[in-house]
Protein backbone atom coordinates (compact mmCIF):
# COMPACT_ATOMS: atom_id res chain seq x y z
CA UNK A 1 0.00 0.00 0.00
CA UNK A 2 1.53 3.45 -0.80
CA UNK A 3 0.63 6.34 1.28
CA UNK A 4 1.70 9.60 -1.58
CA UNK A 5 3.05 12.81 -0.85
CA UNK A 6 0.25 15.31 1.74
CA UNK A 7 -1.31 15.10 5.10
CA UNK A 8 -3.76 12.45 6.38
CA UNK A 9 -5.46 12.00 10.12
CA UNK A 10 -6.03 8.68 10.43
CA UNK A 11 -7.59 6.52 13.74
CA UNK A 12 -6.22 3.14 14.75
CA UNK A 13 -4.51 0.70 12.02
CA UNK A 14 -4.02 -2.84 12.27
CA UNK A 15 -1.03 -4.69 9.94
CA UNK A 16 -2.19 -7.28 8.11
CA UNK A 17 0.53 -10.19 6.90
CA UNK A 18 2.33 -9.34 3.49
CA UNK A 19 1.61 -6.12 3.53
CA UNK A 20 3.99 -3.17 3.16
CA UNK A 21 2.54 -0.11 3.95
CA UNK A 22 5.03 2.36 1.88
CA UNK A 23 4.81 6.22 2.86
CA UNK A 24 6.52 7.89 0.32
CA UNK A 25 8.50 11.76 0.83
CA UNK A 26 5.73 14.47 1.64
CA UNK A 27 2.99 11.46 3.42
CA UNK A 28 2.91 13.05 6.95
CA UNK A 29 -0.01 10.53 8.87
CA UNK A 30 -1.30 12.36 11.69
CA UNK A 31 -3.05 10.04 14.83
CA UNK A 32 -6.40 11.01 15.82
CA UNK A 33 -6.66 14.09 18.43
CA UNK A 34 -9.51 12.84 19.95
CA UNK A 35 -9.40 10.34 22.51
CA UNK A 36 -13.13 8.68 21.83
CA UNK A 37 -11.46 7.22 18.50
CA UNK A 38 -9.52 5.08 20.34
CA UNK A 39 -10.73 2.15 22.20
CA UNK A 40 -9.51 1.83 25.68
CA UNK A 41 -5.60 1.79 25.62
CA UNK A 42 -5.78 1.54 21.91
CA UNK A 43 -2.66 1.35 19.76
CA UNK A 44 -2.32 3.87 16.46
CA UNK A 45 -0.59 1.01 14.78
CA UNK A 46 -0.92 -2.40 15.94
CA UNK A 47 -0.18 -6.27 14.41
CA UNK A 48 -1.16 -9.37 16.18
CA UNK A 49 -0.53 -12.53 14.75
CA UNK A 50 0.98 -11.63 11.25
CA UNK A 51 4.19 -12.04 9.34
CA UNK A 52 5.93 -10.62 6.49
CA UNK A 53 4.93 -6.82 6.88
CA UNK A 54 6.85 -3.59 6.84
CA UNK A 55 6.51 0.09 7.10
CA UNK A 56 8.94 1.55 5.08
CA UNK A 57 9.54 4.62 3.17
CA UNK A 58 10.47 8.42 4.20
CA UNK A 59 7.35 9.58 5.35
CA UNK A 60 6.79 10.58 8.66
CA UNK A 61 4.19 9.05 11.38
CA UNK A 62 2.99 12.40 13.91
CA UNK A 63 1.02 10.95 17.55
CA UNK A 64 0.47 13.98 18.39
CA UNK A 65 1.39 13.73 22.32
CA UNK A 66 0.47 17.19 23.11
CA UNK A 67 -2.70 17.14 22.33
CA UNK A 68 -3.66 15.20 25.60
CA UNK A 69 -0.14 16.26 27.33
CA UNK A 70 -0.66 19.62 27.31
CA UNK A 71 -4.14 20.26 28.99
CA UNK A 72 -3.50 17.81 31.12
CA UNK A 73 -0.28 19.67 32.47
CA UNK A 74 -2.20 23.03 32.57
CA UNK A 75 -4.78 21.05 35.03
CA UNK A 76 -1.83 20.77 37.71
CA UNK A 77 -1.78 16.60 37.44
CA UNK A 78 -0.51 15.20 41.25
CA UNK A 79 0.89 12.20 39.49
CA UNK A 80 2.08 10.80 36.15
CA UNK A 81 0.05 8.16 36.46
CA UNK A 82 -3.24 10.36 35.89
CA UNK A 83 -2.10 10.99 32.57
CA UNK A 84 -2.95 7.75 31.21
CA UNK A 85 -6.74 7.23 31.16
CA UNK A 86 -6.05 10.92 28.78
CA UNK A 87 -3.82 9.85 26.22
CA UNK A 88 -4.54 6.57 24.04
CA UNK A 89 -2.42 3.61 23.89
CA UNK A 90 1.40 2.96 22.61
CA UNK A 91 2.43 4.19 19.30
CA UNK A 92 2.81 0.95 16.83
CA UNK A 93 2.79 -2.33 18.84
CA UNK A 94 3.51 -5.41 16.77
CA UNK A 95 2.60 -9.00 19.30
CA UNK A 96 3.61 -12.32 18.18
CA UNK A 97 4.22 -11.44 14.74
CA UNK A 98 7.39 -12.94 12.57
CA UNK A 99 9.78 -11.11 9.83
CA UNK A 100 9.22 -7.62 10.49
CA UNK A 101 10.81 -4.63 8.75
CA UNK A 102 10.40 -1.24 9.93
CA UNK A 103 12.78 1.34 7.45
CA UNK A 104 13.51 5.16 6.90
CA UNK A 105 10.56 6.18 8.51
CA UNK A 106 10.40 9.56 10.89
CA UNK A 107 7.83 9.12 13.97
CA UNK A 108 7.21 12.25 15.90
CA UNK A 109 5.40 13.10 19.27
CA UNK A 110 4.66 9.75 20.32
CA UNK A 111 1.97 9.42 23.42
CA UNK A 112 3.90 7.08 24.81
CA UNK A 113 5.88 3.89 23.50
CA UNK A 114 6.66 4.35 20.45
CA UNK A 115 7.57 1.07 18.56
CA UNK A 116 7.28 -2.15 20.69
CA UNK A 117 7.74 -5.73 19.13
CA UNK A 118 6.34 -8.17 22.05
CA UNK A 119 6.94 -11.93 21.32
CA UNK A 120 8.10 -11.56 17.96
CA UNK A 121 10.63 -12.56 15.82
CA UNK A 122 12.90 -11.78 12.86
CA UNK A 123 12.47 -8.31 13.47
CA UNK A 124 14.84 -5.67 11.39
CA UNK A 125 14.51 -1.47 12.31
CA UNK A 126 16.60 -0.05 9.98
CA UNK A 127 17.27 4.12 9.39
CA UNK A 128 14.40 5.37 11.41
CA UNK A 129 13.97 8.74 12.89
CA UNK A 130 12.27 9.54 16.34
CA UNK A 131 11.81 12.85 18.06
CA UNK A 132 9.45 13.21 20.51
CA UNK A 133 7.45 16.36 22.81
CA UNK A 134 8.75 15.97 26.41
CA UNK A 135 6.57 13.38 27.38
CA UNK A 136 6.66 10.81 30.38
CA UNK A 137 6.98 7.21 29.27
CA UNK A 138 7.62 7.96 25.16
CA UNK A 139 10.34 4.97 24.81
CA UNK A 140 11.67 4.52 21.67
CA UNK A 141 11.86 1.22 20.74
CA UNK A 142 10.87 -1.77 22.96
CA UNK A 143 11.73 -5.21 22.83
CA UNK A 144 9.91 -7.45 24.98
CA UNK A 145 10.31 -11.35 24.64
CA UNK A 146 11.30 -10.71 21.18
CA UNK A 147 14.42 -12.64 19.34
CA UNK A 148 16.51 -11.77 16.51
CA UNK A 149 16.42 -8.58 16.16
CA UNK A 150 18.51 -6.04 14.43
CA UNK A 151 18.40 -2.55 14.84
CA UNK A 152 20.81 -0.44 12.70
CA UNK A 153 21.21 3.48 11.99
CA UNK A 154 18.93 4.99 13.39
CA UNK A 155 18.42 8.73 14.98
CA UNK A 156 16.80 8.34 18.41
CA UNK A 157 15.92 11.63 20.40
CA UNK A 158 13.14 10.30 22.78
CA UNK A 159 11.57 11.64 26.17
CA UNK A 160 12.70 7.88 27.67
CA UNK A 161 14.46 5.09 27.25
CA UNK A 162 15.83 4.99 23.79
CA UNK A 163 16.09 1.37 23.13
CA UNK A 164 15.00 -0.67 26.02
CA UNK A 165 15.27 -4.42 26.33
Amino acid sequence: MIVPAGDYLIAPLVMKSRVNLHLEPGARLFASPILKDYSENENLFSAEDAEDFSITGAGEIHGQSQNWVIPWMNEGPKDWGSLNSRRPGKLIVFRNCRRILVDGIRIYNSPNWTLVFDSCSNVRVRGITMRHFDVINADGIDIVDTENVKISDCDLHVTDDGICL
